[in-house]
Formats: C-alpha cells, sequence, structure tokens
C-alpha cells in the first residue's frame, strides 16, 4: 500500500471518529516500531561492528561486492580472516513453517487386516465364521 492511501486510511479513520488522534498516533508508533525491528533484524551487519555467533549459515559480502553464503559448523572455529575477507554479513532467516505431528501408530489389530483365506465380514467386522458365536448359544448364532 503506497503512502498517499495510508493516509486516506489514517484520514477515514479520524473522521469517522473511529480512532481519537491519540490512539491513531499510538498505532501509527507501533507499526513503525515493529517495521524498524524488522528491517534491523534483517540489515547487513559491518564485520567492524560484530561478527556472527556460534554456528549457522550467513549471507556475506565479498570485499569485491558479491554475496555468498558462509556456513560455521563447528563453534570452535575461530574467526581469524574474516573481517579480510568479508566486509558485512546478515543472517539467513526463513520464515516459520509449522511443525508436522507424527503420525500416531495404532496397536495392532487382526479386525483391521484385509480379508483372506478363511476371513468373512461378519456383522461389518472382519471375523471368522464361528468366533462370534464360540461357545454361546443364541438364536443370532
Amino acid at each position: 500500500m503506497k503512502m498517499g492511501s495510508w493516509k486516506k486510511e489514517f484520514q477515514y479513520l479520524l473522521d469517522r471518529k473511529i480512532l481519537s488522534a491519540d490512539e491513531l498516533a499510538y498505532l501509527f508508533g507501533q507499526i513503525k516500531s515493529i517495521i524498524e525491528d524488522e528491517l534491523d533484524e534483517h540489515r547487513w551487519i559491518p564485520v567492524g561492528e560484530r561478527l556472527p555467533e556460534g554456528v549457522g549459515v550467513w549471507l556475506v559480502l565479498k570485499k569485491d561486492g558479491m554475496p555468498e553464503s558462509f556456513r560455521k559448523n563447528d563453534d570452535s572455529v575461530l574467526w581469524r580472516g574474516f573481517a579480510e575477507k568479508y566486509t558485512h554479513w546478515k543472517p539467513i532467516i526463513l520464515p516459520e513453517q509449522e511443525k508436522v505431528k507424527p503420525a500416531e501408530k495404532k496397536p495392532h489389530n487382526p479386525d483391521d487386516q484385509p480379508l483372506g483365506p478363511g476371513r468373512k465380514v461378519v456383522d461389518n467386522r472382519n471375523l471368522r465364521i464361528g468366533e462370534r458365536c464360540r461357545g454361546k448359544r443364541d438364536e443370532k448364532c
């Protein structure tokens, strides 16, 4: 959305008395703070300011201005020579993904087995004929 349309939206909120000028100023300040935090998180950081911490993968700018990825797998690796080769770096931040729950295992149920020799459907279940009536005497059997 362009800045001009934002101004129109804010003016609409003021004209309709949906928000007061103070509420609108507070809302605008909150939005501005969120945007500044995001921009700061994704900015190129000079190596003279600080170096990446821990292990990970970063985008780095070489002295010739060409970007490349830089991976550090071992926390014991020293940063010697990093500032001589690179001028800036920034973290690679990927969007968060929903965690997929692993499929739950059901306990083994022989009635879930496909029909095979000697197996028939009785009362909408896979049962051997006579299994449900074994030892019982009633008219259903």
